[in-house]
Formats: structure tokens, sequence, C-alpha cells
């Protein structure tokens, strides 16, 4: 079976830079077998814009681990409920094994403007958690979510690294 997907390019990655063919529309071709995508490194090629190229090269993704983040919205948590239901449902996925919607969770976080900085820590521990696991041994749909945890990890990271520096001063 063989699906294509139409993809607006019309966001950027979660690093921030902006994209460098923004407002063009392409074709995502995705290999199926069964209702399975191909495993991580073995998709079709297909170009992809330079940043998220770039960004999925940085973060050792897949060709379809990239193509999850790019078709994710971007939203904004402003509010410690909205992080705190988010980090409840990723955890709720992982331990049922709900990798499908373990990785929609995990894209949501990642593509997300997080401005609020209660909670992170527990976040955090749900990913790190998910994060150090051999994604090598995985099924395709737990390590596509031990990549995209990976990501998140340096993202919270980050934030908190600037929230302790901003706090300095």
């Amino acid at each position: 079976m063989r699906a294509a997907v139409v993809c607006v390019n019309d966001s950027t990655p979660p690093h921030g830079q902006p994209n460098a063919i923004s407002g063009k529309r392409w074709t995502c071709e995705r290999a199926m077998a069964g209702n399975a995508a191909i495993g991580h490194g073995k998709m079709l090629a297909r170009p992809l814009p330079d940043d998220w190229e770039a960004f999925g090269t940085m973060h050792n993704l897949s060709i379809y681990d990239i193509e999850l983040l790019m078709v994710c919205r971007q939203i904004a948590l402003t509010e410690g409920a909205h992080l705190t239901l988010l980090k409840d449902q990723l955890q709720r996925a992982i331990v049922e094994r709900d990798y499908e919607r373990a990785h929609s969770v995990l894209c949501l976080l990642i593509r997300a403007k997080i401005e609020v900085g209660d909670d992170i820590a527990a976040l955090a521990l749900v990913v790190l958690d998910l994060a150090l696991r051999n994604d090598e041994k995985a099924a395709r749909d737990e390590a596509v979510c031990v990549r995209l945890a990976r990501v998140l990890a340096v993202k919270l990271d980050e934030l908190v690294t600037h929230q302790t520096l901003k706090q300095h001063l």
C-alpha cells in the first residue's frame, strides 16, 4: 500500500530558524508495508528544506521523524496546567505502550513554545526515561519515540538552563 501526504511548508523547525522555502507545497511520499512505514533511515529519498534537514542531522533523526515534526502544528503553552496535562498524557501513552499517541504528544511538545516554568522538571523526568532507551533494539514505533524524546530532552534542558540564568541575573 502506498500513501501520499501533501505537506504545507508554512512552519519553522523547532530550533526557530526561518524556513528556507516557506509557503511552498510539496508531496511527502511515505513507503508503506501494511500500515507500518519502512524503518529508520530506510525511507524513500525526498528533498527536505535545508533547515529541517540540518535539524534532523543534528539530532540523528530519520526522514520519517522529521516529517512527523513538520506536519505537527505549533502551539503556545502559557499555563502550567496544560504542560501537566501533556506530561500526564505522555506518561500514560508510554505505560500503555501506545507509541502513536506518545509520538503525537512528543511532537506537540517539541514544536510548542513553552512559556511556563512550572512542572518542566516533572516532564523532563518522563522524557529522560524514554530518551535513555536503546532505539536500535526497540520496535519501529518505540524507536521513533525514543529519538523524539532525545530532541525534547535537549529542548527542556535548554529551557531550564535559560530559566536558571534568568533568575541569577
